[in-house]
């Protein structure tokens, strides 16, 4: 089934809608949007959308979305990036804020956040009746109360690092769900860390009266429990629903072999910001782009001096900004000797990225998807971790080895160049044994995501036990 938009019939039909003759399934929103501007989020939307129709037959689902104007200001990348996707959209509805585009963008930026705040504050401060009159979110606000069922999307959001606000503004959406008493689950996330007092204290508050935390590591399920003092038992160690795409790749042509000269490798490299790491600054900047650079250059030198070598592929993953991968890509190609070895994927949906890693024989990733994309490839890779969830990722998975801290090519970038090189090469020397040990965590990551879909089928089910026997 090829993707295509809903029209106005479908968008203006009542949620939870289903064919005659066939049970309603309970009314879903998800919050937070399909993010199209980044690879990660995007897929984790896609295998959650499915997930969600897989597991509650007939749900009506709708998404709060933050995107929609941007995505009308760039309408040919909206839809490229969605163009061929196996997985049908569901309707979008406007979230408490949208992105800001075009002119006054930092203006707009506050006084969307300045917005959402106040129908956050009213939302908990007044009758329930009086805040649905008043507060500015007053179609969000009505959106969630027609929901059964909130789902906060999946991914690593959910923390204050990297950020300029002092409360991190999804958790504001989250909370005026779990006000207005609708059953809340934190799906397959990472939890923390909030280094801010304010929005440390106040991620408590909320997550501790959510109905489920699926968190996909150890580190959020510790973090949860220990630092945000929530309920145990409420807290469940999943995994992340992007792996869930290695069952939505089956429905995709297969990836065209590759010819290439005898000897020859060709690596993938995706990037990051740090000031997403915790690294804010110009110099931080400066000596990461120095880093990648310089591992270009090892990748695509002549492997024991002799004979062709590697050719490099950059992916970029967030598309949007002055931080955007792709900026950050062409940079990257221009400070590399190498240069003429060097291509950058066009944007592309998910599941079309995935597909051009598996032409690849090794990954170097910096962002987790880019992980998570290559073991749903069954490509080996050298992790570049940015943050805890990388780390704990790979320990859950077996795979702790195969990283190296940011912090080191911050520190050293020429050495930690040669060792990421040396890495990635060896992985490609190791061929067929490397790929086993992609396949056996993918196995084992896949396993563990659908524990997801099972904790919210247990939900719904017994919500609706509730209310049958009322």
């Amino acid at each position: 089934m090829l993707t295509k938009e809903k029209g106005t019939e479908a968008a203006a039909a009542a949620p939870g809608a289903s064919p005659a003759g066939a049970p309603r399934g309970p009314r879903v929103l998800m919050l937070h949007g399909i993010n199209l501007f980044n690879a990660g989020d995007h897929g984790i939307a896609l295998a959650i959308i499915e997930r969600i129709r897989e597991v509650l037959p007939g749900a009506g689902l709708r998404v709060a979305s933050p995107f929609l104007d941007a995505q009308r200001t760039r309408r040919e990348y909206h839809d490229a990036v969605r163009a061929d996707s196996p997985v049908e959209y569901p309707p979008e509805v406007p979230d408490l804020y949208q992105l800001p585009v075009g002119g006054r963008a930092t203006r707009r930026q506050l006084l969307g956040a300045a917005a959402a705040l106040l129908t956050f504050v009213l939302v908990w401060l007044l009758p329930r009746a009086l805040s649905r009159r008043v507060a500015p979110g007053r179609r969000f606000i009505r959106e969630v109360e027609e929901a059964e069922l909130v789902i906060s999307k999946g991914g690593g959001f959910l923390l204050d690092r990297g950020t300029s606000s002092p409360i991190p503004i999804h958790l504001i959406p989250i909370g005026i769900a779990v006000r207005l008493r609708r059953p809340v689950v934190i799906y397959a996330q990472t939890v923390g860390p909030f280094d801010r007092r304010l929005s440390r204290w106040l991620a408590g508050v909320i997550l501790r009266r959510t109905a489920l935390l699926l968190v996909r590591d150890q580190y959020s399920v510790d973090y949860a429990v220990d630092v945000l003092r929530v309920p145990a038992e409420k807290v469940h160690l999943t995994g992340d629903e992007a792996f869930r795409l290695a069952s939505v790749l089956e429905r995709t042509p297969p990836a065209p072999e590759v010819a290439r000269a005898p000897g020859t490798y060709r690596a993938g490299i995706t990037l990051v910001a740090p000031r997403y790491g915790g690294f804010p600054g110009e110099a931080p900047d400066a000596a990461y782009l120095r880093a990648v650079a310089a591992t270009v250059d090892r990748l695509c030198a002549p492997r024991d001096g002799a004979g062709a070598a590697g050719e490099v592929v950059m992916i970029p993953h967030l598309e949007s900004g002055s931080a955007s991968d792709r900026i950050l890509a062409g940079r990257v190609r221009e400070a590399a000797r190498a240069s003429d070895l060097v291509s950058i994927l066009p944007a592309a949906n998910p599941l079309a990225t995935i597909r051009a890693m598996q032409r690849l024989d090794v990954m170097v990733c910096t962002r987790m998807h880019s992980v998570i994309f290559a073991i749903v490839a069954g490509v080996p890779f050298v992790a570049i971790s940015y943050l805890p969830k990388t780390d704990s990722l790979l320990a859950q998975l077996g795979l702790d080895g195969w990283s190296v801290p940011l912090r080191d090519l911050l520190d050293d970038p020429d050495g930690a160049a040669e060792r990421v090189a040396r890495m990635a090469q060896a992985l490609v020397a190791e061929g067929p044994a490397a790929r086993e040990r992609v396949a056996r965590a993918r196995g084992r990551a896949f396993q563990a995501s659908a524990r997801n879909g099972e904790a919210v089928a247990a939900l719904a089910a017994a919500r609706t036990a509730v209310r049958g026997g009322a």
